[in-house]
């Protein structure tokens, strides 16, 4: 019908669908095969035949073809679904050219059809191509890549197979609507009852969606509408429309709406989207048939997507937003993607709709799946564009100056992905500051996400586009600091992954996930060589000036925290030998980049000391806090660095202690007191306790007069603070504590003047250790003696009874 007279049949075939013509195609065919069920048709006719004889030949070259035609369209179906796209367009063009051309023989001769043999021999080659591409994959599968005669699929092409998440978002995010992908297959028995017209329809539809799949839009909306003027020829002609009819209908016009939309037409591609609808409409007793749910919710969800993109939120598409997700939910499993698909486009719709409730409630749903997908090790989702708007809707009223900067990040980055895409530096720069700002927030669940989009995108640009430019980021941005990422010098793609994995251990950290923490900062260290022992010397080489490799220091004090944090984790899963050996690694690194005597040095002096100290290696652990003290007390004095310098003094006192060295302990000690004495402001319990714990040094070494001097001052320190909270409105939690404290140091006292024959100072101290007891129990009432002061009254009567000469000796 789209042939001038003068063309052949073939001829009509190859220019009403594009198809090329016998000989061009025959040209593309590698070699002539043999046929297999598919031979060579010939029919005889004597001069004696009949016009019914020839019409029955005709008939039997008819149903031949046909049948050529169905076989053909399984083969290129199986070809295209293994990915050998132009194979598979071979394949359907010769369908189409066998079905459509009709050769009735002459009489008196015997015939035969070329396009028959020209199907046979196509098929036998279709079916080789096939097995060589099976035999690629299981080859590539077991081992090397197979070289040969097997085409390979083609790789532009693969994306036409996955669906993409429906989510809808806009400018580049934009995945757009989704066609159907699937090959039609032909049943031989039900083709027969299978006109024509029907039969070409969907072998062109097959031919078009390869063409589709390559990218060729303008060729394959060409082979859709022809295939679709047949399907309106069918029903035009048989005055009814089956199910067969209807579905390929449906087909056609969703993925010819799905082009329009690719190509800007939004009114077209929607007028196509309502068409398929209508045409699925008319598809009877399917109601309940799964398969047939699913099209209906993807056409749906073409439509909404469409009226999405021109700002239609009205009551009607609002509906239909609710019914894709009802459809998806009835047939699908409660994890199911498209069903957090359906979910994430209902909480859209809502916020646009500023229903702000109803669009939390589904997009902490799709955060949900998410989270549940990834537990049972399937596909993870992207949560960036449903956490960007549940974050919007907590924080855009908010008038806090962290919320005014989130938001402000936050609709930046909706921008920069509709501009850019998701796969750009200046995104992974955004999600880098915005996940800083949530950890500053302590949001670590949300800040987590950010970061691990930004690794996704990092490894993206390092890996897959080498054109690009990894995103840059200044390794001294950590957690701690919570600031925006700023260029390196020379914009190193592993040391900014580095950052990237740091940043997500830290958090793993922070979350007491310390096995993923560990699996994250080891992944950073790989970006560089300072990852076994035996770096340590060449780590600590470049504090002489020797940085041969170009060792930038902010590179290596990122490799220096990564190992200090590893530290930490290994001493909170006690696994002090891992410890010791991340801290030491830290250590080297931070001595090459800040010098021996900087006080981070000493902290990591002082961590070592400690731990070496708990594994009982003493000497080892002497020096290391000897070390630790001595960069100490080169700083400046203050409050914090007097507390750094008392707290290495005790750990060196104790050690002191354990090794038996009642001298070193006292001398520490003493040297903590004269710290704490002159600050000014002192912390008076600390400091009587420091002076108890001399004294009890001294009476073990059996300087009774020392240990008494030193027990009188913490007497009289704990009294000090005694009389100083009863003056105040006293806390009567701290006012029992205090007064215990006082009563052990005069009981101590007691002691001490018994050891030097004092017996009447010895019951002095003990009575007023009593009477102290029960001045200050007395002042409560019952109820607070009971809650608050119970712990005293032993402590009292233990007072009373020694203060008696007579019971002493017992007691």
């Amino acid at each position: 019908q789209f042939a001038s007279e003068s063309q052949s049949p073939a001829t009509e075939a190859a220019s009403t669908h594009g198809i090329k013509s016998t000989s061009a195609s025959a040209q593309m065919t590698p070699s002539i095969l043999p046929s297999h069920h598919l031979g060579q048709t010939q029919v005889t006719s004597s001069s004696s035949s009949s016009a019914m004889e020839e019409t029955s030949a005709a008939a039997i070259i008819n149903n031949t073809q046909r049948h050529s035609a169905i076989v053909l369209n399984e083969i290129g179906t199986k070809l295209f679904t293994a990915g050998q796209h132009n194979d598979a367009m071979i394949i359907y063009d010769t369908a189409c050219q066998v079905l459509k051309s009709i050769i009735v023989p002459s009489k008196n001769e015997a015939w035969t059809n070329p396009l028959v043999v020209l199907a046979a021999q196509r098929a036998a080659w279709g079916q080789q191509r096939l097995e060589q591409a099976e035999g690629a994959q299981e080859t590539t599968a077991s081992g090397p890549t197979a070289s040969g005669n097997a085409s390979s699929a083609d790789e532009q092409d693969k994306t036409f197979q996955d669906h993409p998440l429906d989510v809808y978002q806009e400018g580049e995010c934009d995945v757009g609507p989704r066609p159907f992908r699937s090959p039609l297959h032909i049943d031989l028995d039900a083709a027969q009852t299978t006109r024509d017209n029907l039969l070409e329809a969907m072998i062109l539809f097959n031919r078009a969606l390869v063409q589709h799949c390559k990218s060729q839009l303008e060729a394959s909306t060409v082979v859709y509408e022809n295939a679709l003027l047949l399907v309106n020829l069918e029903v035009k002609q048989t005055g009814q429309c089956m199910n067969r009819t209807a579905h390929l209908g449906m087909l056609i016009h969703n993925n010819l709406g799905q082009i329009n939309y690719v190509e800007g037409d939004q009114a077209t591609a929607l007028e196509n989207f309502i068409a398929a609808l209508t045409w699925a409409k008319q598809i009877n007793g399917l109601g309940n048939d799964n398969e047939y749910r699913l099209s209906v919710a993807s056409i749906l969800s073409n439509c909404c997507r469409t009226q999405w993109m021109t700002t239609n939120t009205s009551d009607d598409s609002h509906r239909a937003f609710d019914q894709v997700l009802k459809l998806r939910s009835s047939v699908l499993s409660w994890d199911h993607k498209d069903v957090a698909a359906a979910h994430y486009n209902m909480g859209i719709i809502e916020y646009a709709r500023s229903n702000s409730k109803q669009a939390l409630f589904h997009l902490e749903h799709y955060l949900k799946i998410d989270t549940h997908r990834i537990s049972q090790n399937q596909s993870s989702l992207d949560v960036i564009p449903a956490l960007v708007h549940i974050l919007l809707i907590q924080n855009e009223d908010s008038t806090e100056t962290s919320s005014v900067e989130l938001t402000k990040c936050l609709r930046f980055l909706q921008d920069k992905r509709e501009d850019l895409g998701a796969f750009h530096t200046e995104v992974a720069t955004l999600l880098n500051y915005i996940g800083a700002l949530l950890f500053q927030r302590r949001e670590l669940d949300h800040a987590i996400h950010f970061y691990q989009e930004e690794l996704r995108v990092e490894q993206k640009l390092v890996g897959g586009n080498k054109s690009s430019t990894p995103t840059q980021k200044h390794p001294e941005q950590s957690l701690e600091n919570a600031a925006p990422a700023e260029s390196s010098s020379d914009g190193d793609a592993p040391l900014s992954l580095a950052v990237t994995l740091n940043n997500i251990g830290r958090i793993q950290q922070e979350r007491g996930r310390y096995r993923e923490a560990i699996h994250f900062y080891k992944r950073a260290l790989t970006a560089n060589k300072h990852n076994s022992a035996e770096d340590i010397a060449s780590a600590a080489s470049l504090a002489n000036g020797n940085n041969k490799d170009g060792e930038s220091s902010s590179s290596v004090n990122l490799f220096a925290t990564i190992w200090y944090n590893l530290g930490l984790i290994h001493d909170m899963m006690d696994s002090q030998k891992d410890a010791i050996r991340s801290f030491q690694m830290s250590l080297a690194l931070r001595r090459a980049l800040l010098g021996s005597d900087h006080p981070d040095v000493a902290c990591l002096w002082y961590n070592i000391g400690t731990l070496q100290m708990e594994s009982q290696n003493l000497v080892e652990a002497s020096a290391s806090l000897k070390e630790s003290l001595r960069i100490r007390r080169l700083g400046a004095r203050c409050p914090q660095n007097d507390m750094h310098i008392i707290t290495a003094l005790q750990k060196l006192a104790s050690l002191h202690q354990n090794r038996g060295n009642i001298d070193g302990a006292i001398e520490a000690f003493q040297e903590v007191i004269q710290i704490q004495q002159q600050q000014a402001q002192v912390n008076k319990e600390e400091l009587g306790s420091f002076m108890k714990s001399v004294s009890e040094l001294f009476h073990a070494k059996g300087d009774v007069e020392s240990a008494l001097q030193m027990a009188s001052q913490s007497y009289q320190v704990y009294n000090s603070i005694m009389l100083e909270e009863a003056k105040q409105s006293r806390n009567e939690t701290t006012m029992a504590t205090i007064v215990e404290h006082v009563g052990t140091a005069l009981l101590l006292l007691g002691s001490l003047y018994h050891e030097k024959c004092e017996p009447m100072l010895a019951c002095a101290a003990y009575r007023e250790a009593g009477n102290i007891i029960a001045t200050v129990c007395s002042s409560v009432d019952e109820a607070t003696r009971k809650q608050k002061y119970a712990s005293l009254i032993p402590l009292m009567e233990l007072s009373t009874m020694l203060a008696c000469s007579h019971c002493a000796p017992e007691a």
